[in-house]
């Protein structure tokens, strides 16, 4: 990696790179700037091969489906642009996804596995709050709090959306107060009428022309951009924006971080399964591994650095570690609690990924370190689970070196 971007990724979060892209190129558009130039600065600061990062996108779920619906949210506004009518970026936490003319969008690709020829299927229910129905209607969007219209894609080629207005949107069963989730539409025959139907939005559209982000032959991360439907370059330029923050900072990373590792694994020649809960049914699934030493199995969950806790300065750095779900409270009930219970894992793989080894070591590499469990701190009010954070000094870490410690793994 150029070594002026190096020094300027700070803690590598995807603010980082874009300045640092941005001011090594002059521009303030990602789309000034060469595909391939954009994929060096993102592989390298995660010092991956792209055929490591087209895997971690394509591959993995959570991240794709993310990548997926902000491509589109982008590809829309560029149909629009096409025609001279203007959006305006909602987004956040908001159930809004874009303005257009006055009325709020709300944006949705379709869920390939409940998708035909004919009939597309959509998932519309909140992503944070209540988990399930049996939890809490809440769980669906209330039809009067939806956005104005529910924008579907259909297909880019040819261009095809559902411009649904909230009102027609199918109900659930129980509570007709709630939008269904997931809902299936026939595009080709009941809700043929809404096809392209900008009308509603009150907008007129002279020309769709998509063939310039339509994925080609020679892409260069190419399972992502057949899977997508979009250029290696709409893939990256939705990457590389700062509204989508999440898709780097809380999903990229955090896989990476296990491609490393697992890599890592493979080279010492450690047996491990990335499937625990298939050797511990219960509670498996709270571990990232289990590692198949000679003559036990130890459980293990990953890590990365929480930046917002930390306080980085050289070895004095005080490094912080988050070690609790992303759903729960804070309690000791069996199913709810979002803390980890002590007998979850055996040890903790901390990894710095290069840009907070840099600025904490002064090395650009994955700095990994093996934690056992019974080094981690315990809540102070219920002794049987791990604290929500950890704090280490960045010097006192050096001693959970993997390679000085990597005979606990055999």
């Amino acid at each position: 990696m150029d070594s002026k971007i190096i020094t300027s990724l700070h803690c590598g979060r995807i603010h980082n790179i874009i300045s640092a892209l941005m001011e090594r190129y002059d521009t303030q558009s990602m789309a000034n700037i060469p595909a391939q130039d954009k994929l060096d600065a993102l592989c390298g600061a995660l010092e991956l091969s792209y055929s490591e990062f087209d895997s971690l996108i394509a591959d993995n779920s959570p991240v794709f489906r993310t990548i997926k619906g902000h491509c589109f949210e982008a590809v829309f506004q560029n149909v629009l642009a096409q025609n001279g009518i203007q959006s305006l970026d909602v987004g956040g936490d908001s159930d809004i996804d874009i303005s257009v003319n006055g009325y709020g969008l709300q944006l949705k690709t379709p869920n390939l596995a409940g998708t035909t020829s004919s009939i597309c299927e959509y998932k519309t229910h909140k992503t944070h709050g209540a988990k399930s129905e049996g939890e809490s209607m809440d769980y669906y969007h209330r039809i009067d709090d939806f956005a104005d219209f529910f924008v579907g894609l259909v297909s880019y080629s040819p261009f095809k959306v559902l411009i649904i207005p909230k009102k027609d949107l199918p109900r659930h069963h129980s509570d007709s107060q709630y939008i269904s989730s997931p809902f299936r539409l026939n595009w080709k025959d009941e809700f043929a009428r809404y096809v392209n139907a900008f009308d509603a939005l009150g907008v007129k559209m002279k020309r769709i022309d998509l063939s310039s982000i339509i994925a080609g032959k020679k892409e260069l991360l190419p399972k992502t951009a057949i899977k997508a439907g979009l250029t290696t370059d709409i893939v990256l330029n939705t990457i590389l924006r700062e509204e989508n923050f999440r898709i780097w900072d809380m999903s990229i990373r955090g896989f990476a971080r296990e491609i490393v590792i697992k890599r890592i694994l493979n080279d010492i020649g450690v047996k491990f399964t990335d499937e625990p809960k298939t050797i511990r049914p219960e509670r498996g699934e709270k571990a990232d591994m289990a590692i198949m030493r000679k003559d036990s199995i130890a459980f293990v969950q990953i890590k990365g650095v929480s930046v917002r806790k930390c306080k980085f300065n050289g070895l004095d750095s005080l490094i912080a570690v988050e070690t609790q779900l992303t759903r729960g409270r804070v309690n000791d009930h069996p199913t709810q609690s979002r803390l980890y219970l002590y007998s979850d894992f055996d040890y903790l793989f901390l990894a710095l990924d290069p840009p907070i080894s840099f600025l904490v070591y002064g090395r650009f590499e994955w700095s990994v370190f093996l934690i056992p469990s019974d080094k981690l701190t315990r809540h102070f009010r219920f002794n049987n689970r791990y604290s929500s954070f950890q704090q280490f000094v960045a010097r006192d870490l050096e001693e959970y070196k993997l390679s000085q410690n990597k005979q606990c793994l055999f």
